[in-house]
């Protein structure tokens, strides 16, 4: 029996599975994000040879049949020395087997999709479409950076939480459910309290900012007008990455938009207005069929030749 390993590096979790040359998946486990920028490479080796482990362990599967290992990472592609020293990594932690490693937005978008030609967005802590269009042509926009970019994703919207949170304070905008979510939560003893903690407690940690994004979620729930707003705003910016990805390839017919990622939880309130915007740029929205770490166990097939993919 030959076996595969496929990786579903965010970049707040690891997802991990063993499957059978079949894409049937036969264990899988979750560890903390391979992102060599944040964590190192050291920290990557040691929690890819842990998760391939656990799932060895738990299948009972003998490492040596493992015939192929894919990758999906946070940031790959965007530095050539990053990229190479990630692939040693990756190549140390599946020795004597043949290795993949693309950037997270593709296996993504094979899990989406299925392998089949179109688009995903990946709005997580970050934000980043990626497509491919049938004739061997693929192409990405977005994933740039928080620091200056990143528009739609859960760390944009915690960002825009915190201005949200401002306005509302001091009466530039209604004081909504926002407001006093945010006090409670962060139990501050008053409103200019809230400059401290945030410097000190979530600007500085990209995955805290992006889970500021939930309490703005159950604001807009609340009817919070301006939290609403913002989803519809992040809608629009995610729309606009798919736009430019189909720009950059060749479709013939109607263009098929997936939505993976963290943002997903907002359910209807993101996917009816994503929905609603790529209707009127000319393209369709579709529900995943697959996960990303799925993605990953299709590309490490597909490596194969098992034609899966």
């Amino acid at each position: 029996m030959e076996y595969v390993i496929g990786v579903d590096g965010g970049g707040t979790k690891t997802a991990v599975a063993l499957a059978g040359r079949d894409g049937t998946l036969l264990a899988q486990t979750v560890l903390e994000s391979i992102s060599y920028r944040e964590h190192g490479m050291d920290a990557v080796a040691s929690r890819l040879r842990a998760g391939a482990g656990k799932v060895l362990e738990e299948s009972g599967v003998p490492f040596h049949q493992v015939r192929c290992a894919a990758v999906g990472a946070p940031g790959y592609g965007e530095n050539e020395q990053g990229d190479q020293a990630l692939r040693s990594v990756v190549k140390e932690a599946f020795p004597d087997m043949r290795t993949v490693v693309v950037n997270d937005a593709q296996i993504a978008c094979y899990g989406a999709l299925s392998g089949r030609p179109g688009i995903n967005i990946v709005a997580g802590t970050g934000a980043i479409a990626y497509g491919e269009d049938g004739y061997g042509a693929s192409a990405r926009s977005g994933g740039w950076s928080e620091q200056f970019s990143d528009e739609g994703s859960c760390y944009w919207l915690g960002k825009m939480a915190m201005g949200l949170f401002c306005k509302e304070a001091d009466g530039r905008a209604d004081k909504g459910p926002l407001y006093e979510l945010l006090k409670e939560k962060l139990a501050l003893s008053d409103d200019l309290s809230f400059i401290v903690e945030m410097e000190k407690e979530y600007l500085p940690y990209r995955d805290r900012t992006a889970r500021l994004q939930v309490w703005l979620f159950q604001a807009a729930q609340e009817g919070d007008k301006a939290a609403q707003e913002l989803y519809r705003q992040a809608c629009r910016e995610l729309a606009q990455l798919a736009d430019a990805v189909r720009g950059q390839l060749r479709f013939p017919g109607e263009v098929p938009v997936s939505l993976t990622g963290g943002l997903t939880h907002c359910g209807t309130l993101v996917t009816k207005a994503l929905k609603d915007i790529l209707l009127e740029k000319g393209m369709a929205y579709r529900p995943c069929e697959g996960s990303p770490l799925e993605g990953a166990v299709r590309l490490a097939c597909r490596e194969l030749g098992s034609g899966t993919v």
